[in-house]
């Protein structure tokens, strides 16, 4: 490859496969010389003998096995429930053990199936008692949330949790916690929708050297999508939703925010004021203001027969319309 780097170098890559496994590569580069025919010669003799080294020396590729009725799962292909329980026993695991899917690849996708493999098996270092299987352009992994606590990785990413000054190698998109093996492929495609938001401004975040999302943040576009919102949402829309919405248009409010803030928090008074860089008094007023407008109670939503679900799905739909 000649200039690659900018720098008027040539350099000269040797990929190390074996049997169709990808071990990695090494580079030389004409530093001080332009390259000779023997300068490829030795490059492909060397690389040779590696090849046939690395296989003895090098960790083995990711195996599917003895999973394999979870391939079978993800496939699309029914398996009979003692089956699926055989082999979960045989690696350790249980029937109802809680597990999640990732869908992940490198951060600059490759279209080399051996760099694709390298990417996981970098994965598996860290991920050592999950289990990987291909997906095409990326690789699905799966793990029990006993080995690698979902909440724990979603707690990194909700922080931001990211090495600095190192630029992103993976992107990987995360499903909600399952704890029904026989539902991996819904747990997979969940893991899809997520892996193809991890750019999502709103979604979308990092942590480690991981650009990601998870589901459990970008659900509502799951719903989008199955109940087809961008044609006719109206049908779905709270009245007092949309009283809200007209509030803010007439007076310039931020109350569907509010809403939206303070159902994402969990209805916690201290977080949603955080995230919307306001004081918990000035919180309470909107929500005051919230409830003698449209009649949504946030705070005391059983006694008024306030439907929170809705509330959050019209606020999310209204939001989104803005846009």
């Amino acid at each position: 490859m000649e200039n690659a780097t900018g720098d008027g170098r040539s350099y000269l890559v040797r990929n190390l496969v074996c049997g169709g496994a990808y071990y990695g590569c090494f580079e030389l580069v004409d530093v001080n010389a332009p390259f000779q025919p023997a300068d490829f010669a030795l490059v492909d003799y060397f690389g040779n003998l590696l090849s046939l080294v690395m296989p003895h020396q090098g960790r083995p590729q990711p195996t599917e096995e003895p999973l394999g009725p979870l391939r079978d799962l993800l496939d699309g292909r029914p398996v009979r429930p003692q089956v699926l329980g055989y082999a979960l026993s045989k690696a350790g695991w249980r029937p109802d053990d809680p597990y999640f899917v990732a869908r992940f690849g490198a951060a600059e996708p490759a279209e080399d199936a051996g760099a694709r493999g390298q990417t996981v098996r970098l994965v598996a270092e860290v991920y050592p008692r999950a289990r990987f299987f291909d997906d095409g352009d990326a690789a699905l992994m799966v793990a029990r949330d006993a080995d690698y606590p979902l909440a724990a990785l979603r707690a990194r990413h909700a922080a931001h949790d990211v090495e600095k000054g190192a630029e992103p190698r993976f992107r990987a998109g995360f499903s909600s916690l399952f704890a029904d093996f026989s539902l991996v492929r819904t747990a997979a495609d969940q893991a899809a929708l997520a892996y193809g938001l991890v750019d999502d401004a709103e979604a979308g975040g990092a942590f480690g050297s991981t650009l990601s999302c998870f589901y459990d943040d970008c659900w509502f576009e799951d719903v989008r999508l199955r109940l087809d919102l961008d044609a006719d949402a109206a049908w779905l829309l709270d009245h007092a939703a949309v009283a809200l919405a007209r509030a803010d248009a007439e007076d310039g409010a931020a109350y569907v925010e509010t809403a939206l803030a303070y159902l994402g928090n969990g209805c916690n008074a201290s977080r949603t004021a955080e995230a919307l860089f306001i004081h918990r008094n000035t919180l309470a007023y909107r929500l005051k203001r919230i409830k003698a407008l449209s009649g949504i109670d946030l705070e005391n939503p059983a006694a008024a027969g306030t439907d929170l679900l809705r509330v959050h799905l019209s606020c999310r739909l209204l939001a989104q319309g803005r846009r």
